[in-house]
Parts: C-alpha cells; sequence; structure tokens
C-alpha cells in the first residue's frame, strides 16, 4: 500500500473520531481551545512522529500551527506534552489500530500453507520529551529519558490487526 493511500486512510478514520470528545474524555481539554485543537495536536504528532527521527519541539510546534494552531509558541506546545496528552495519542491509537486492517493476503505457498496463522510483529520506541520520564521511564538509557513503546501484531493469514 502506498504512502499516500495510508495518508487518505488515517485521514478518513481520523475524520470520523470525535477527537474532541477524546481530548475531554483524557483529559486533554477541560476548556474549548484557542490555540491547540486537538485535530491540530493529533496531527502534528502522527506526521511528526514519521517525519524523521530526531524531532524537536520546535519542529512539532511548527506542524501543529500548519494544521490550525494560531499563535502558539513552543513553549505552548510544549506545556501540553502532559499525561493527558499521551492518553489522548493511546486513545487515538487504539482506535487508528482497531480501524486499520491489513489487506487480505492470498493463501501461504508451499510448505506454509500447513500453518494455520502466520504473525507478524513489530515494536518501536517514540522518544517523548524528559519531563514524562517518571511515567515513561526508558528501556535504553544512553539516549532518551522518556520513551513510549508502541508494539503492534498483524495477523497475515486473515489479515487482521489482532494488538496494537
Amino acid at each position: 500500500m502506498g504512502t499516500a493511500r495510508v495518508f487518505d486512510r488515517f485521514r478518513r478514520i481520523l475524520k470520523g473520531l470525535d477527537l474532541g470528545g477524546l481530548a475531554r474524555e483524557t483529559g486533554f481539554q477541560r476548556r474549548t481551545p484557542r490555540k491547540l485543537t486537538p485535530r491540530a495536536f493529533v496531527w502534528s504528532m502522527l506526521l511528526g512522529a514519521v517525519h524523521g527521527p530526531v524531532r524537536g519541539v520546535a519542529d512539532f510546534a511548527r506542524a501543529a500551527a500548519s494544521f490550525g494552531a494560531t499563535g502558539l509558541t513552543r513553549q505552548g506546545f510544549h506545556q501540553r506534552l502532559t499525561t493527558s496528552a499521551a492518553q489522548l495519542l493511546r486513545a487515538v491509537a487504539d482506535r487508528l489500530g482497531a480501524a486499520l486492517t491489513v489487506l487480505p493476503a492470498p493463501a501461504l505457498p508451499g510448505p506454509l500453507g500447513a500453518f494455520a496463522d502466520v504473525t507478524a510483529v513489530d515494536s518501536t520506541l517514540v522518544g517523548l520529551v524528559d519531563r514524562l520520564a517518571r511515567q515513561f521511564p526508558a528501556c535504553r538509557t544512553n539516549s532518551r529519558a522518556a520513551v513510549a513503546k508502541l508494539h503492534a501484531r498483524v495477523s497475515l493469514t486473515r489479515g487482521q490487526v489482532e494488538a496494537l
């Protein structure tokens, strides 16, 4: 699946999500946002995380500004990187994982056809700001103080995301 198709699926799924409701549920949004909307925050974090291996808070703040966060400073964005922001991103990731499915795989060829299921497992580390180290301690201390470890398990024979 090409990058454009994946982006289009993300856009359609996120458009159908009630990001404002999720933001209120997780405590990210307590009142009507004036500068940083849940939509701008989620898109800046999603697209900012896949942009490159090292991104700073200023880069994420600029990405949020391009998604409609007007008048937001780097410090203002940095102040929003709280536990409730992490909970919002987890809730969005859970819903994205439930909505995304892998294209159906053809029958497994040759000797692999004897297997009932073939599962692909992926884990990745996403660096967080250092002040979240107490809630999200890093498993490797030589790179960052705080990280979120994301896991995905996909059934290749059924074409379904089993866990995220």
